[in-house]
Parts: C-alpha cells; sequence; structure tokens
C-alpha cells in the first residue's frame, strides 16, 4: 500500500492520539494535527 500523507483534525486529544497511532502503524506520514478546521488551513 502506498504511504500518504496525513493531516488529523478532531476537537478530542483522545481521538487525534488514537487515530495517529492507527494510521502510523500502517505507514502513513502524520505531517500535521489541529484541533478545529481552521487551525488546518
Amino acid at each position: 500500500m502506498k504511504s500518504l500523507r496525513i493531516v488529523v483534525v478532531d476537537d478530542a486529544l483522545f481521538m487525534r492520539t488514537l487515530i495517529k497511532r492507527m494510521l502510523q502503524e500502517v505507514g502513513h506520514e502524520l505531517v500535521g494535527e489541529a484541533i478545529k478546521n481552521v487551525q488546518m488551513m
């Protein structure tokens, strides 16, 4: 599977942490995280 570069956006710290771990375990690159979609932009 091709590795993707991903930004995780969620208002809950627990969910961001869980999602980041799951994505990293399957080999994707996390390039950032944000609490709200405005912070991401």
